[in-house]
Formats: C-alpha cells, structure tokens, sequence
C-alpha cells in the first residue's frame, strides 16, 4: 500500500520553518539596533567573539534589500563599470564582498573590508583602520556601512587611503538622514528634514576634506552621493560634528 503524507509533520515543519523565520527576524533587528548604537570597536569585538552573528545579520540584511526596488550595490556596480580596469577600489563594510565577487576578474585591485570574513575576498579588520598605505586608492566605498556612533573615523580613514582627486561614493537609507525624532506621518517635513540632513552630511564631509559632486534622491530607497578628495582631514573631532545619522530600524514582518 503507498503511504499517505504525514500531514502532522508537514504541518509541524512550516510552523517550525515560520518560527525559525520569525526567530532570525528578530535576531536580525536586535543586532542591527546594537551595531548602529554602539561603537565600531565594540562591534568588532561582538563579531569576532561571535562569528555566527554576522551571517545572521547578513542573512536577515539580504532578505531586507532583497524587497527594495533596486539595490544600491548593483548602481555602484555599474558606476564602476565605467572606470578604467587599473582603478584601485576599496569596499568598506562589504557584508559579501558582492563588488569584488562581480568585478574582481575585470579589476584586480578591489580591497574588501568588514568585520568577519565571508569568503575569500573579504580582509577581516576594523575599517575605521583599514591595511592599506596612504593614498593608495582611486575610489572608497560605503555603501549602507556607515553603522556606529564613530561612523565620521571610518571616512576619515577613506581619506587617508585615497590620493588627491580620487572619489569616494556613499550610499545610505534616505530614512538615516531625517534629523527628526521618532517615525513622522508627515511627508514634507520628512522630504524637508531629509534635504536638511543631507545638507548637513555634505558640510561634514568637507570638514574631511571632500568636495560633493552629486547627490541623487530619486532612488525610493536610498540617497546615492559622490565627494572628490580635495584635501587631508582638517583637525575635527567626534564631539564637534553636529550631524547624527538615524539608526536605520526595519519593520517586523
């Protein structure tokens, strides 16, 4: 006689299967909280005591993008696309090392940085100190990795690394740049207090020493902006600068 399907055990595995989701959602969120407040040090320390927590992490970051309309890692790619092949590239904060995994063979020299290693590609360190020489690079990346209270270190750091004239690109959840307190209904003090953030991102960035040269809003999702290195760090310490990003919080689904 065939078998009938245990219907008790399958029924058992999508709520085992709908927890587990629910379980890692939640995860995700609690860790997400923890790296944009704490600093990047700290975080460091938790991955490396804890490595499982950043793919936990990645995994729960990769389900969340995967809903935008356009993730802003393929418009960098893109961008890069239209650069020589001999461009010095670093990605910091590179979760799975995407860019190099997509252009390494076409560009050799992709430098990819993060707090653990998620394959091959990936150097392990702290990217406010990244190993590389001064002036090393033609274009630095910061793509959704501006997480932590010290997040001004790590673009301090990309000056250091890239010559005179190179180019550094950013992009970061429109949300992060609203300098109001909590989540606001209304769209144009939202639209308004996100051009001011914005505003206040590109003055921060020219104490550290880079000239704005775009700011495109269109995307739904994220703010895309490129500075050029036009000088070394002026003295700016963390307690001086005005402008605070917003912790990007993901709903629960």
């Amino acid at each position: 006689t065939n078998k009938q399907p245990n219907r008790k055990a399958s029924t058992l595995s999508k709520l085992q299967n709908k927890f587990k989701q629910k379980l890692e959602g939640s995860q995700f969120r609690w860790l997400n909280e923890e790296m944009y407040t704490k600093t990047s040090g700290e975080s460091f320390r938790m991955i490396q005591k804890n490595k499982a927590l950043f793919e936990v992490y990645h995994k729960g970051f990769t389900a969340q993008v995967k809903k935008w309309p356009e993730n802003p890692v393929d418009t960098i790619i893109s961008f890069l696309q239209t650069l020589p092949k001999k461009v010095r590239i670093g990605d910091f904060g590179c979760g799975d090392a995407r860019i190099a995994r997509t252009l390494s063979r076409e560009y050799p020299s992709i430098y990819s940085f993060d707090l653990a290693e998620a394959n091959q590609h990936v150097t392990v360190c702290n990217i406010k100190k990244v190993p590389l020489k001064d002036n090393s690079l033609d274009i630095a990346i910061f793509c959704l990795s501006l997480m932590g209270v010290d997040f001004a270190d790590f673009l301090k750091e990309s000056n250091r690394v890239l010559r005179k004239g190179g180019t550094l690109v950013v992009a970061e959840v429109k949300s992060r740049f609203t300098q109001v307190e909590g989540d606001s209904q209304d769209l144009k003090r939202d639209k308004e207090s996100m051009t001011a953030g914005i505003k206040s991102f590109v003055d921060l960035l020219a104490d550290l020493g880079f000239k704005n040269t775009l700011v495109e809003k269109e995307n739904q999702m994220f703010v895309l902006l490129h500075f050029r290195k036009v000088s070394g760090v002026r003295d700016k310490k963390m307690k001086d600068i005005n402008f605070t990003f917003k912790s990007c919080r993901y709903k629960k689904r």
